[in-house]
């Protein structure tokens, strides 16, 4: 590693370790918080938005959610900031893009206990997690931009009513790619909006809305002449703003606000997402290379130049960016294809000071969450047992929990894609474009996720 490449790393840790130590100069004011096992009759306290179940596409899913040192593509947003200027071994044209649709139904359980609280009583009807994100990529940048929103609906017979959540998590991202892709650096701001209702006798009642903001960085670090990678990524506390009044605010003796009915709803202080640090690594066994140098096609090496021979016995070699396109695509495809890849990352996430889970507001009981960090170590592998025509998948993560009587719980993960046949979508796409289908799940105590998966075969 150049002292150039080692500075620049040293800048970019810098840069997210930044992120991370502003975090607690962005926390609401502190509040105290009632016992515990008590019913709530006051506003001071905030709700804990940490989430523990991984919630991606196929190949995140399939490795356990171990995918920030990998960053390729939308399904890196959310796990590594460098994402969008990540050039993926397929690249091969100096304007690039990448998009990601996808819906996932989380609650195929009767009781999904989806936060680790040991609830019971508790069901989640109508829960679906859709994301959706655009990657544009302009030489050695990249700007990306993702949604991810969830809805559901909270209820059973210890509730005092049905409870419906809307989350949505805007992402905006820029980053830079260095030395052929070797150093990968990006920032951005994620934005969170929360709307909660309750459902009492018929009737909808707004219980409270907000919006967060929050900033992040991350580092990718890709030897072209090592089979590894390494990744570090911080994600900011999430700056909470006041909930907005609903129509059917009130306050009691003591001035608490509360949305009155059969049952009253005490309406917490703010919504927080803890702050975040992960980092990870891969590491590629076989003959297929994990990392490459990316061909700029504005600047090509001279072994991409096109050669024109002249009568005379002289070369003529001029640039053709068609002819480098071409050139690019097809050493890709002559890539051996055998590989085993490795991956593995450790997710740190902040306390909440002063904190209760959802179905703790949702049964206005105190349980507190969050009150300490909780480390998530992931780990995942991915095989191409059959070349150019299936990829498998397995994973596993320990999910901690954010309350005091509640143990981690371990889950297991499979992913599978098939390839199916080639099609250029009546010339929208290019010749050799071939398409893939596929589907994951992930398994835990009180906890089960499927999805199917479709798109191109790379």
């Amino acid at each position: 590693m150049t002292r150039r490449l080692a500075s620049l790393l040293a800048a970019s840790t810098v840069t997210v370790s930044t992120v991370l130590l502003s975090a607690p100069a962005l926390r609401a004011e502190e509040v105290p918080l009632q016992p515990e096992g008590t019913r709530l009759a006051t506003n001071s306290y905030r709700i804990d938005l940490f989430q523990g179940p991984v919630l991606g596409g196929g190949r995140v899913t399939g490795l356990g959610g171990a995918y920030a040192p990998i960053a390729e593509g939308v399904a890196g947003f959310a796990n590594n900031s460098a994402s969008p200027a990540v050039r993926p071994l397929w690249s091969h044209s100096w304007f690039d893009f990448d998009w990601d649709l996808g819906v996932t139904f989380p609650n195929l359980l009767a009781r999904t206990d989806f936060y680790n609280t040991g609830q019971q009583g508790l069901s989640y009807r109508n829960f679906f997690f859709a994301t959706a994100g655009l990657n544009l990529q302009f030489g050695n940048w990249g700007v990306g931009f993702n949604v991810a929103g969830q809805t559901y609906s909270l209820g059973g017979v210890d509730a005092p009513s049905a409870l419906q959540l809307q989350l949505a998590r805007t992402t905006a991202l820029l980053a830079r790619s260095l030395f052929d892709g070797q150093l990968v650096i990006g920032a951005g701001v994620r934005i969170a909006s929360f709307a909660f209702n309750a459902t009492e006798g018929g009737s909808q009642k707004n219980l409270f809305s907000t919006t967060s903001a929050g900033s992040e960085a991350g580092v990718l670090v890709a030897p072209n002449k090592l089979p590894v990678r390494f990744a570090l990524t911080a994600r900011s506390v999430m700056n909470p703003d006041a909930p907005q009044d609903s129509p059917d605010l009130k306050r009691d003796g003591a001035g608490q606000a509360y949305v009155g009915g059969r049952n009253n709803w005490y309406l917490p202080t703010s919504v927080e997402l803890p702050w975040e640090v992960e980092g990870g690594f891969a590491l590629q066994l076989g003959p297929r290379p994990l990392n490459q140098p990316w061909v700029n096609t504005h600047h090509p090496p001279d072994e991409y130049l096109e050669e024109t021979r002249l009568p005379d016995g002289g070369v003529i070699r001029k640039k053709n960016t068609s002819y480098v396109e071409k050139k690019v695509a097809e050493k890709y495809r002559a890539l051996p294809r055998q590989k085993l890849l490795i991956v593995g990352s450790v997710l740190v996430s902040g306390p909440v000071k002063d904190a209760i889970g959802l179905e703790s507001f949702l049964s206005q009981y105190v349980q507190r969450s969050g009150r300490r960090p909780v480390v998530t170590p992931r780990l995942g592998v991915e095989a191409e047992p059959f070349a150019n025509a299936i990829q498998v998948r397995a994973g596993t993560y320990l999910e901690p929990s954010r309350f005091a009587d509640r143990s981690p719980r371990l889950h297991g993960t499979l992913g599978l894609e098939v390839r199916l046949f080639r099609w250029n979508v009546f010339g929208l796409v290019d010749d050799d474009t071939s398409w893939r289908i596929g589907g994951y799940g992930d398994a835990a105590r009180g906890y089960v996720n499927v999805g199917v998966t479709a798109g191109v075969w790379h």
